[in-house]
């Protein structure tokens, strides 16, 4: 009974002791330097999972194919390039050039070439087949008029360089004649924006005989000193995205039309043929960019959709010319006389050549004369 007692009383005083134990000043905690606290090891068992998530979800900088010195040029155009407006004009260029890019990837792939090049024509052309330089340069990857040998064709009935398909076999097949021909793509690609007779210059005047030497001591020209960083930058932000935060359009092999050649030996009147197929103008010229005038050169291939293929051989038997002459015009010549001449219409030349009944004839221009079945 009395230890009962005891216990009792303890317990009723227990709270006192623990206030005033509560009470008592508490001993000040010394600050320990980093220097002063001993390294606590740490393996990789004890790493919080959570950490590990997370440095496993971080995304990765990959590579892009090439491997280069980060300059300051580069950097700026990297801050450009991953500014809102520099994503919206990306984005933009991607979306459009879309069928292209397709293509692109796989032809660089084929080849076995960087990843990378199938930016090169954002930087061209902002991936627009149509577009067109104050120097000349024309189509996807801007080729002027005196660099299309041996790779592409322009002559009074096709520019070629305007086709996206036929200039991106073109500019590959150069960029790997560079590359082989200098042994190094940033080489290469400076050669492809100067040329290669004036890259072979420049390198004449350094020991040195790379592009970044070459950048470094000014030698090249201003153009060509930003066309290989911005090129690197723009490469870097887009297969980069997920690295930088941003996001950008991706395409597929499913993103390439589904098409049928056609080649026709005999010149087909281009209006005819469209009027037959019942295909809209915008679609035809959108797969048959080359075509400068309304009448085909004889042998040339026409790209259409997978769909006319059953209707094709009848339209373009319809459609086809006997003949189509081409005839330089010489002083006192005239529409009216030219088509006495050959016994068809002023309205079939005109339409063939895409003037009006009142354009003046060049001395020395060709006209395209078709002489129907």
């Amino acid at each position: 009974m009395k230890r009962l007692w005891f216990l009792g009383v303890l317990f009723l005083l227990f709270p006192l002791w623990a206030e005033e134990e509560s009470a008592q000043p508490q001993a000040a905690e010394v600050p320990v330097s980093a220097e002063e606290a001993p390294p606590v090891p740490v393996t990789a068992e004890e790493v919080p999972p959570a950490r590990e998530e997370a440095q496993a979800a971080a995304p990765q900088k990959k590579s892009i194919g090439l491997e280069y010195p980060e300059t300051a040029l580069i950097e700026t155009y990297r801050r450009e390039y991953s500014s809102p407006f520099g994503v919206k004009w990306i984005t933009e260029a991607l979306a459009s050039g879309s069928v292209y890019r397709a293509y692109v990837q796989k032809k660089i792939a084929e080849k076995n070439m960087p990843p990378c090049m199938e930016f090169l024509p954002l930087i061209e052309s902002a991936y627009r087949s149509d577009a067109r330089s104050k120097s000349g340069a024309a189509g996807l990857w801007q080729f002027m008029e005196n660099s299309v040998t041996p790779f592409l064709e322009k002559n009074q009935w096709i520019d070629e360089r305007m086709d996206p398909w036929k200039s991106t076999d073109a500019a590959l097949a150069k960029l790997e004649e560079n590359y082989k021909r200098f042994g190094d793509w940033f080489l290469a690609l400076a050669a492809y924006n100067a040329g290669s007779g004036a890259l072979n210059r420049f390198l004449s005047r350094s020991k040195e005989k790379t592009y970044w030497a070459l950048a470094a001591k000014g030698i090249l020209k201003e153009e060509t000193i930003r066309y290989v960083p911005k090129f690197l930058a723009i490469s870097d932000i887009i297969l980069n995205a997920e690295y930088y935060n941003l996001s950008f359009p991706q395409v597929s092999p499913s993103d390439e039309l589904d098409l049928f050649f056609y080649t026709s030996e005999a010149p087909v009147v281009i209006s005819t043929l469209r009027r037959t197929l019942e295909m809209d103008e915008a679609l035809f010229s959108y797969l048959n960019p080359s075509l400068l005038l309304d009448i085909s050169p004889p042998g040339f291939t026409f790209r259409l959709p997978v769909y006319y293929r059953e209707m094709a051989a009848y339209a373009f038997e319809t459609s086809q010319a006997a003949e189509a002459v081409a005839y330089k015009i010489k002083d006192g010549d005239t529409l009216w006389g030219i088509s006495l001449r050959y016994g068809v219409t002023v309205e079939s030349i005109c339409a063939a050549n895409k003037i009006n009944e009142k354009a003046v004839l060049p001395i020395g221009k060709t006209l395209i004369v078709p002489i129907h079945k």
